[in-house]
């Protein structure tokens, strides 16, 4: 039993470190209920910018003076101006959400990809998996 969960964890190893998919850590609410602080999400990285559509949760590169930290929100509206599309990020827990609200929209160039997936998720406050969460799918 031991060999074939190993087996199985060496192979989506490899499988996350040469393909487009990454993981992050939800570190805060402010995608409360969809994803919630101790979720680790599967996000695959976007190079056809064409499938991302309103509705969508994405990773993005922050702004202004945060370019190193990694934000995840919904996209609300896309503006489409002449080929320059911009984007209005918005989170699902609106009164506790950094967002374009504050930071305006993005660019293009700013998003990293989709959020597809819920892996896992740890409740800090418990000390314990949350169950109910492990490889839930993300609308």
């Amino acid at each position: 039993m031991k060999i074939k969960t190993f087996s199985f964890l060496f192979v989506f190893l490899i499988m996350i470190l040469y393909t487009n998919i990454h993981t992050y850590d939800i570190v805060s609410n402010s995608m409360s209920p969809t994803l919630i602080k101790g979720d680790v999400v599967l996000c695959d990285f976007v190079y056809d910018f064409s499938c991302i559509y309103c509705n969508d949760i994405v990773f993005f590169n922050g702004v202004k003076n945060d370019t190193d930290v990694k934000y995840v929100k919904r996209i609300k509206y896309i503006y489409d101006h002449n080929s320059s599309k911009k984007y209005y990020m918005q989170g699902d827990n609106t009164n506790n959400s950094y967002d374009s609200r504050s930071f305006g929209w993005i660019s293009r160039s700013q998003i990293i990809g989709k959020v597809k997936l819920i892996l896992w998720s740890w409740d800090e406050k418990n000390n314990k998996l949350r169950t109910d969460r492990i490889l839930k799918k993300v609308d």
